[in-house]
């Protein structure tokens, strides 16, 4: 008489199909769970805007239009953005956020991925191959999942679909202009400007030039009708792109620099056809050192963007690559910069930036702590800047808007 098949073997072979199947509609459901969650706890609502912002023409104008893919949250009080505009670490509040969305990236993905790998291979075992799948994911998705959730904090001090009363700026642009791995200049400049109106924060981190051509955020930019018109920053992650590939495979740099500068016309080009005053910032330097390659593309970049403001009726010109230069050549001169202060390397720009969020979010340093840290005269990473910066590129948008 034939052995009766082990339970294990049962398992295996009759429950798979079944547990296969239970397994995949467990982890939709988690991932419905987290979703629902964050939800309520972003405070979102249908279509974007809160109650309250629902009546306003503005707000109005802009519903039906795709909105921006950044949570939407208001600060509780003035208090609490004055605290996260200082040069001390973010607040209890901030760091929460930062931990939820953390928390819903990184559930998210690894249960996407672990419901794929489940459907795609038979030879899984149920219950105890899936501990093998999920543990080596949630290692690999944990450095990309916690910049992301930079990405997705509120915007500070306001945010595009947040405002309810007359703007005074809106800023768009990269991580720079957002603030949430960098000082927030935006925050320095309403501190210091509290009757200009408020500043409107469109910063997205990693957004190159060719994502402010991509749907409808100039125009809805636009449409808040800002009394001093529209600021635009942008072109750091295109300097990153283009020279973290080998000298072979790039472009010719003269055709490289003719491309960005026509992105930069076109972008200026759409906001003025909205009727609203531009002010073309030219990006900060890349690394701390004005000499070396990323430095010279910089200054390049910098002077394309000159020609671009110069070139376009009601187009003004922000230099803040001159502004950020000239700080560090004025402290190599006078032996004042940071030990540490170096030129930028794609290798260790990525060690650091991915310890950022921890340091920022978890371990609850300040931008300055980490700055002093690394020995870096206005950078904490190499790209994202320290408080210093925030002063520096808080005088240069000021002038430039004349506040």
């Amino acid at each position: 008489m034939a052995n009766s098949p082990s339970r294990s073997t049962l398992w295996g072979r009759r429950g798979h199909i079944r547990a296969r199947r239970e397994a995949c509609w467990l982890l939709v459901a988690i991932v419905g769970a987290v979703g629902w969650q964050s939800r309520h706890s972003c405070d979102f609502v249908p279509g974007g805007f809160a109650d309250e912002e629902l009546h306003h023409p503005q707000a109005r104008q802009l519903r039906g239009r795709p909105k921006l893919q950044t949570s939407v949250s208001r600060a509780s009080s003035l208090s609490e953005v004055s605290a996260s505009a200082s040069v001390g670490p973010v607040t209890k509040e901030r760091a929460g956020e930062w931990r939820l969305m953390f928390f819903i990236l990184l559930v998210a993905v690894v249960t996407l991925w672990t419901a794929l790998d489940c459907a795609l291979d038979p030879g899984i075992e149920y219950p105890w191959g899936l501990p093998g799948i999920i543990g080596p994911t949630a290692l690999l998705v944990t450095p990309g999942a916690a910049v992301a959730a930079c990405t997705r904090l509120a915007s500070r001090p306001h945010g595009l679909e947040a405002v309810v009363a007359p703007v005074g700026a809106v800023f768009v642009g990269d991580s720079l202009t957002h603030g949430s791995m960098s000082a927030n200049f935006l925050e320095v400049l309403a501190q210091r400007f509290p009757n200009c109106g408020k500043l409107v924060n469109c910063g997205m981190n990693m957004r190159p030039a060719d994502g402010l051509l991509e749907g409808s955020l100039l125009e809805d930019a636009a449409a808040l009708q800002p009394a001093r018109g529209v600021v635009v920053l942008i072109g750091t992650n295109d300097l990153i792109r283009y020279t973290v590939l080998p000298a072979f495979a790039r472009q010719r740099e003269a055709e490289w620099l003719v491309v960005y500068s026509t992105k930069l016309r076109e972008i200026v080009t759409r906001l003025r056809r909205q009727g609203v005053q531009v002010t073309l910032a030219s990006p900060p330097l890349l690394g701390e050192d004005p000499a070396n390659e990323e430095g010279r593309l910089g200054a390049a970049m910098a002077e394309e963007a000159r020609r671009v403001a110069e070139g376009v009726e009601g187009c003004r010109y922000a230099p803040l690559y001159e502004a950020t230069a000239s700080h560090i050549d004025a402290a190599r001169t006078s032996r004042s910069l940071a030990r540490g202060s170096r030129g930028y390397t794609f290798g260790e720009s990525i060690v650091l930036l991915c310890a950022l969020p921890w340091r920022l979010y978890v371990a609850r340093q300040s931008l300055a702590e980490v700055q002093a840290e690394q020995g870096l005269e206005l950078t904490v990473d190499l790209v994202h800047y320290g408080p210093s910066f925030s002063r520096i590129a808080a005088d240069v948008f000021a002038r430039a808007l004349s506040l």
